[in-house]
């Protein structure tokens, strides 16, 4: 792997983490050009099997519903 993909799989992985146990939100962006670049396509796919392993589906957003779910006003508790 390169030291770029041990950065990623570094990087995203302790957010994602943090974000599955406090039932929180993780976006991941990037844009495929850099990806391609930095030759990042296997710890990519590395690390969105795990997503697909540890997120349920159910759980998993698009950006749309993501916003969706942010625009919704908060219940007083």
């Amino acid at each position: 792997m390169t030291h770029a993909g041990q950065k990623l799989a570094f990087q995203a992985v302790g957010p994602l983490d943090l974000a599955i146990a406090q039932g929180g939100v993780f976006h991941l962006w990037c844009h495929s050009i850099d990806i391609e670049n930095l030759q990042l396509w296997e710890p990519l796919d590395n690390f969105l099997q795990r997503v697909v392993q540890e997120v349920d589906l159910s759980q998993r957003l698009s950006n749309r519903e993501l916003m969706n779910l942010q625009a919704m006003p908060k219940l007083a508790t």
